[in-house]
């Protein structure tokens, strides 16, 4: 599992990452929790095909967000890129 675009978000601007989920196999369910402050942030997730994704979400404050990836209910520890 793989997070691409992950750099140079601006506060209450859009901002969107690629989840690259190729290496699943693709049969099996992906979502993502984003988190800053200890509060999950509302996002949307879009099927790009190929066990791809796009994750967009309006960052409301500067530093730091955590985001968990999750395959079939498990928590994955990926690589950013």
């Amino acid at each position: 599992m793989q997070l691409r675009g992950t750099e140079g978000a601006t506060p209450g601007q859009p901002f969107n990452f690629t989840v690259d989920a190729s290496g699943t196999g693709g049969l099996g369910n992906v979502c993502v929790d984003i988190v800053s402050g200890g509060r999950s942030l509302p996002h949307r997730m879009e099927s790009l095909g190929g066990s791809m994704y796009r994750v967009s979400f309006v960052p409301q404050q500067a530093g730091k967000h955590r985001v968990y990836v999750y395959f079939n209910g498990s928590d994955v520890k990926g690589q950013q890129k």
